[in-house]
């Protein structure tokens, strides 16, 4: 029997010691596909090819997998399909409900929030002191107040470093903005109505006018929360109508309804944008503002044609309580944004 041949002492060796064939690098267990089913470590080797290398850092920094694509197309194409893929058990190939949602609905507010066009003072303008009109008890008061904020503005707009005609198209909104609420308080006061604030709204509602962009910030810092409110309601609203379901596939079902919302918002956004952006070139305005229109009807429709196929509802039934349902949640969304308009203005946002 022939021994070995000796082992070239010309060779270098390993930079570090190499696992035996079969077996995973990280916890030596004998593998049986391409992860350890012991500590859920991948069996190739990250260093071996620039792409797979890629591919790791991209999954190690942002989870970057095929799952994102085989989850999001889906969610957006095909309703109640994750759903009832969940239901029978293949959940490893998506994203977890409670993580797609979550991600999407960090993903939407932040693109509102940075997108959103608010009208507010003029450039140069430090803000209108219009709750000062709530507080005016005569017509003299309302006009001192009138002219007082006018001045202020002028001023401000004149030390502004503006172009003479942004200087005066700002000063003509501010002056505008300032004689609305002026006439609507001398129409109050010939009402008889003293104590109440301009235009029958509370000075803290102007305080909130007088700073959209804070206010409207602070609206969206809360949302999420009144979000997550929202979840486990919508969830008692399809068990009372879908009695024979548990309530933990009921959250599984408004998990993936509130993840869609927020993906399609997401796309309305980025069609919006893209329609602003290109609104100087021929024809791409009104592909993208075309395109918006179905993506804001796919948002009503979407959720009837997902609760008809989780539930396999008849047609009938199916409109019947997506009407019923859509009327309830309405309102429970009513409720909760007029609650987190009302705790951004009473908490000076």
């Amino acid at each position: 029997m022939e021994s070995p041949p000796p082992a070239d002492e010309t060779t270098s060796p390993p930079l570090a010691p190499q696992p035996p064939e079969g077996r995973c690098p990280n916890c030596g267990t004998s593998l049986l596909g391409p992860w350890c089913h012991h500590c859920g470590q991948e069996a190739r080797d990250p260093l071996g090819e620039f792409g797979t290398a890629l591919h790791t850092l991209l999954d190690d920094t942002l989870h970057f997998d095929n799952r994102v694509w085989r989850t999001l197309v889906p969610l957006f194409l095909r309703p109640g399909f994750l759903t009832a893929e969940y239901f029978r058990g293949h959940r490893v190939r998506y994203v977890a409900p409670f993580k797609l949602m979550f991600f999407l609905a960090v993903v939407a507010f932040f693109l509102v929030r940075i997108t959103v066009s608010v009208t507010g003072p003029p450039p140069g303008v430090n803000g209108l002191d219009l709750v000062h009109f709530a507080s005016a008890k005569t017509p003299q008061a309302v006009r001192r107040v009138r002219a007082r904020e006018i001045r202020t503005v002028t001023r401000q707009l004149d030390q502004a470093p503006l172009a003479r005609e942004v200087r005066k198209r700002d000063l003509a909104s501010a002056r505008a903005t300032i004689d609305y609420f002026a006439r609507h308080r001398l129409a109050q006061l010939a009402r008889g109505r003293t104590g109440v604030g301009i235009a029958g709204v509370s000075a803290p509602f102007l305080a909130g006018l007088d700073h959209p962009r804070e206010w409207i910030d602070a609206t969206l810092r809360l949302l999420p929360i009144a979000m997550l409110v929202l979840l486990p309601l919508f969830a008692l609203l399809l068990k009372l109508f879908m009695p024979r379901r548990s309530y933990v596939e009921h959250l599984i079902v408004a998990l993936h309804s509130h993840a869609f919302v927020f993906l399609d918002l997401i796309v309305l956004v980025c069609l919006s944008t893209l329609a602003s952006w290109t609104a100087n070139l021929p024809l791409l305005p009104v592909i993208f503002s075309g395109l918006a229109m179905p993506a804001g009807l796919w948002l009503f429709i979407y959720p009837g044609l997902m609760q008809k196929r989780v539930y396999g509802q008849r047609p009938i039934r199916a409109v019947a309580a997506y009407t019923l349902i859509g009327i309830l949640y309405g309102l429970l969304l009513l409720a909760v944004v007029l609650g987190v308009l009302a705790v951004s203005l009473w908490h000076g946002f």
